[in-house]
């Protein structure tokens, strides 16, 4: 499968931003310009190469791929405890002296390159950042004519029993082989490979001979050509070195770049000690969402620099640990604490935390941000290991919704998957069947169908008379919170070309815990567009889309036990009306859920059926599919809070403070018969104020509503004092002040006063 990436997409920075409350984050404009393509797996009948593409190299987590890794090194840099032999990621260099070496290294260059064309440290240029810091040490002065092979020798240290070497290096496998006797087509190389470069590890025990050992060539010497084209790492990759033949001795290490015609190489990280407990990782909370593109911008394509996570407030959120099972481990937790945004600790694999709104300041009102957790595995006998979620903040409560010191501001939705992390594009087939290249199996073109029947459902077979299957919408799976995510609408992004007749609906469905899904369900909320609605650049092309709906009344997306789950489906794009139609979508799996479905309907062997898919049946470039499509919320978490549970009214008014996401306009107010309230403010000003419009006694409650949020306030008020008949065996059951406090009887100080008698009415009464 390809997979089409927005160029210039979300493009990161260096700009040093603290995920501290109250940091400000910034945004940028996503580039809407011409794709790039890049080559894949297609899809069920496609051979893939056996290694995997870009999987193969990819960053380790035990035992398997955790992409996400690829910018983990940003949020949790590797660190190393001072129990190390060794341990040099190279952050001493001041960036003027190229020839620069930390103190006890040295280079010897023994092939036919200077010095000063050899090993040298350097900040990130055009490859990946260094996983330490901002230096890393290499050989990227490759126009260097000449065979090439330069040893980079660390001091001589002590080494223990059950120490290794850990070293991150980045080079890339393809150019560990000659290109003369390569089938570009095949992946073969004609005559067997032509190896031309490598890197090395060498060790020299003191007092004795340089012995080899390691060769990363190693690792791909059966690899086919085209393989190696796709395992160029995105990120630095740990290399670990057993050093079993050395225990117990003094040695000296070295890495060497061997070969001519040679391409960069960079090592950093170089570690002598413990092993390190690998895989540490954690699973975020499965009602986890993200920061979204800002609704208001044009196109519609305004995004974050910094991936951030949304939660609700007043909703437990729980972290669980996903590392591999390791003996007499212990678990430590590094988080802000939820009420004070100080750093605090727990132990035991598993963190729960619920966040409340932050009145500190009107930026904390209105973006209440905190950092990831951070896990730290140990056992005995290793080194620690550590992770956190690689993306730049959370927030807490309300909406993606941002203003910077210059005044201008970011109002975005929200998704299922973060833009910058897990990247944005969408994916096509090269079907070479039908001379479709770029058929969208998510979307629609004329060849779409006849994938999902010919290769999905009869796996190549040819299809009987009759036999169909049909997509009738793509679906994100929503697992909802607590508390309300209160949806207004919502916006689906694409690519492709579309006539101004074509109609699209949008339907937001609560599940059953069964997840059970036929299609003929009524949705919580629905809303249609057609095509001269969508924004695109240009119609008589194609491009990307953006298509906007809203709702008539907000959506309340809430977990209960009848309604765990709920899906937002997409339809109507499978039209004659449609020419073609990609949905963009996230590019990296995720780890643990598959967010994006799509409900096709069947006719196959003479029975008909509907289905709710996993798109995660499909193999992509990554692996499964466990994507999300890019279908975004339009939303907010609100909250109503009231610490007053019941209030007395008497002549005067009685106001009550409230915690309210939404401002007193917006919300509404019930009371009963005699008494009138009113709310103003917003957040910690929020106000409910209440009157006694006087008549009969009160004995009810006030509720204040918003939506997907609801307060209620117990009232009582006497009756007025007019000229009431009272029985003559009546006797008196309570009594009040003329401010409509109750007081004791038998202790009323002289005054005049209000009773209730047991009759039920009221009269003035003066106590001398």
């Amino acid at each position: 499968m390809k997979h089409i990436l927005l160029t210039g997409l979300l493009a990161t920075a260096a700009l040093g931003m603290s995920a501290a409350p109250g940091a400000e984050l910034q945004a940028a404009k996503a580039s809407a310009s011409a794709p790039s393509k890049v080559k894949g797996i297609a899809g069920n009948n496609v051979s893939g190469h056996k290694n995997g593409p870009k999987r193969a190299a990819a960053p380790m987590v035990s035992n398997r791929i955790n992409p996400h890794m690829k910018k983990a090194a940003a949020a949790a840099p590797y660190s190393a405890p001072a129990e190390n032999a060794l341990f040099e990621s190279f952050e001493g260099w001041d960036g003027s002296d190229a020839s620069w070496l930390p103190e006890g290294w040295s280079v010897e260059c023994k092939g036919e390159v200077a010095r000063a064309d050899s090993w040298a440290p350097t900040y990130k240029t055009y490859y990946p950042a260094p996983i330490d810091g901002q230096v890393y040490f290499g050989n990227y002065l490759t126009f260097a004519s000449g065979q090439f092979d330069d040893w980079l020798i660390t001091p001589s240290v002590d080494v223990e029993a059950g120490n290794v070497l850990d070293f991150y290096l980045y080079l890339e496998p393809m150019y560990l082989f000659s290109f003369d006797n390569l089938d570009w087509v095949t992946g073969e190389y004609e005559g067997g490979k032509q190896q031309i470069m490598t890197l090395q590890v060498w060790a020299q025990p003191e007092g004795g001979e340089w012995t080899q050992l390691y060769d990363v060539a190693d690792r791909y010497r059966d690899w086919n050509g085209l393989d190696l084209l796709y395992a160029t790492p995105t990120v630095m990759e740990k290399n670990s070195v057993n050093l079993e033949s050395l225990e117990g001795k003094k040695a000296r290490f070295a890495f060497r770049y061997l070969g001519a015609d040679a391409n960069v190489a960079f090592v950093d990280a170089v570690r002598v000690g413990k092993p390190a407990l690998e895989g540490i990782s954690y699973a975020n909370p499965f009602e986890t969402l993200f920061w979204g593109f800002d609704k208001n911008s044009e196109g519609g394509h305004n995004a974050m620099m910094q991936d951030i996570a949304i939660y609700p407030v007043y909703s437990p959120m729980t972290w669980m640990d996903m590392s591999p099972y390791v003996q007499n481990a212990t678990y430590a937790w590094a988080y802000q604490d939820p009420e004070t945004h100080e750093d605090a600790t727990a132990e035991g694999p598993e963190l729960t935390l619920s966040f409340v709104p932050d009145y500190t300041s009107d930026k904390s009102k209105q973006t209440n941000i905190y950092s990831f957790p951070a896990l730290t595995v140990s056992a005995p006998g290793t080194m620690p290991g550590s992770y956190q979620a690689p993306y730049t903040a959370l927030s807490a409560g309300g909406k993606p919704e941002m203003t910077f010191s210059d005044g201008n501001g970011f109002a975005g939705g929200i998704l299922p998957f973060a833009l910058n992390n897990d990247e944005f594009t969408h994916f096509v087939i090269d079907w070479e069947k039908y001379g479709d290249y770029d058929c969208p199996i998510f979307g629609h073109d004329k060849y779409t169908d006849k994938w999902w029947l010919e290769e999905y459902s009869l796996r190549g077979d040819e299809p009987s008379e009759g036999e169909y299957s049909r997509l009738l919408g793509i679906i994100n799976f929503i697992y909802p919170t607590e508390k309300p995510l209160v949806v207004n609408g919502v916006t689906v992004y694409g690519y492709g070309k579309i006539k101004p007749e074509a109609e699209f609906t949008i339907s937001i469905y609560a599940l059953p815990p069964s997840m059970v899904f036929l299609g003929d369900e009524t949705p919580i909320a629905t809303a249609t567009a057609t095509g001269a609605d969508v924004f695109t650049e240009d119609a008589n092309y194609r491009n990307n889309l953006y298509i906007p709906f809203t709702f008539d009344t907000p959506a309340v997306v809430k977990k209960t036990e009848e309604t765990p789950f709920y899906i937002i489906m997409f339809s109507g794009f499978n039209s004659d009306a449609v020419d073609y139609f990609a949905p963009m979508q996230s590019l990296i799996p995720h780890l643990d859920l598959c967010h994006g479905w799509v409900f096709k309907e069947n006719y196959i062997n003479e029975t008909y059926g509907k289905s709710l898919t996993p798109i995660a049946n499909i193999e992509g470039e990554y692996g499964e599919c466990r994507n999300a499509f890019a279908i975004q919320l339009e939303g907010e978490y609100p909250w109503l809070t009231c610490d007053t549970k019941s209030i007395e009214l008497g002549t005067e008014p009685v106001q009550v403070a409230l915690g309210s996401y939404f401002d007193g306009s917006k919300l509404t107010v019930e009371a009963p018969e005699g008494v009138t309230a009113t709310v103003e403010g917003r957040y910690d000003e929020c106000v409910l104020t209440a009157t006694h419009t006087g008549g009969n006694a009160v004995d009810g409650n006030i509720v204040v509503k918003g939506p997907g949020v609801e307060a209620t306030i117990a009232v009582k008020a006497s009756a007025g004092i007019a000229d009431i008949e009272a029985d003559a065996n009546a006797t008196v059951t309570d009594m009040f002040d003329l401010s409509g406090r109750r007081v004791d009887a038998a202790a009323a100080a002289p005054g005049v006063y209000v009773v209730k008698l047991s009759d039920g009415t009221v009269r003035k009464t003066v106590v001398r």
